[in-house]
């Protein structure tokens, strides 16, 4: 087991800065409370749900998807 005298210490090594944060695919940190977006096709709203539930869970946001006008949307509630 080592201890602290087995480690060298470095000074004036600068921090690597962290790597790019998430990119999403779907605009959510953009949008305010009201805001919606369509969604290009049926198969693809789980994917949003999935994606909306993941944002909202780290951003304290809520978003729903519904269909209107024979079309699918998402639109952010808080």
């Amino acid at each position: 087991m080592k201890n602290g005298k087995d480690y060298q210490i470095a000074k004036g090594i600068e921090v690597p800065k962290l790597a790019p944060g998430p990119k999403w695919k779907y605009p959510f940190y953009q949008m305010e409370v009201g805001d919606s977006f369509e969604v290009e096709s049926r198969p693809e709203r789980q994917k949003i749900r999935v994606a909306a539930l993941n944002y909202a869970r780290k951003h304290k946001a809520k978003f729903t998807v519904r269909q209107w006008q024979d079309k699918w949307r998402c639109w952010r509630l808080e």
